[in-house]
C-alpha cells in the first residue's frame, strides 16, 4: 500500500469524531449498531496484529457507554438478541449472496457458515472498492 498516509489512531480524536452528531460520516451510526445489535469490534490484541495494540475489546466497548450511555454489561444481551433473531451462525435465508473481503473480521465468521453462498475477495479491506478513485 504505497502512498497511503498514516492514520491518526488517537483515542480522544476518535471520541471527538464519534461525538459529532451532525457529521455526515456513517461511522457513528455503524458504531451505534455495534453497541445495540452486532457486538462486533475490530480489536488488535495479539502480537501478529499489524495495527495498534490499543484496540482492545475494553477500549471499544467503553465507547458504547461514553458515546451512547449504553452500559457495557448490556452489550451481550443486545448481541444475543440479534443472533437469535437473525439465526446467528445458521441464518435461515434464501436467495441471499454474502460478499466479503479477506482482511475484514467478518470474513472468518463467514467461513463458519455452511450451506450459504459466500464470495470472498482475497485482496483488499472493507469498502476498499468504494474508496478507490
Amino acid at each position: 500500500y504505497e502512498n497511503v498516509p498514516c492514520l491518526d489512531v488517537s483515542h480522544e480524536k476518535l471520541v471527538l469524531e464519534l461525538s459529532n452528531t451532525t457529521a455526515t460520516s456513517s461511522y457513528r451510526p455503524w458504531f451505534y449498531q455495534t453497541c445495540t445489535e452486532f457486538g462486533f469490534y475490530q480489536t488488535c490484541e495479539d502480537t501478529s496484529c499489524p495495527f495498534s495494540r490499543m484496540l482492545t475489546i475494553q477500549s471499544q466497548t467503553e465507547l458504547c457507554s461514553r458515546l451512547f450511555e449504553i452500559p457495557q454489561h448490556c452489550l451481550p444481551v443486545h448481541t444475543n438478541f440479534t443472533n437469535m433473531y437473525y439465526g446467528g451462525l445458521r441464518p435461515q435465508t434464501q436467495r441471499v449472496l454474502y460478499v466479503n473481503r479477506k482482511h475484514v473480521g467478518f470474513f472468518k465468521i463467514n467461513l463458519l457458515l455452511t450451506g450459504l453462498t459466500i464470495i470472498g475477495n482475497q485482496g483488499g479491506f472493507y469498502c476498499g472498492c468504494i474508496n478507490e478513485q
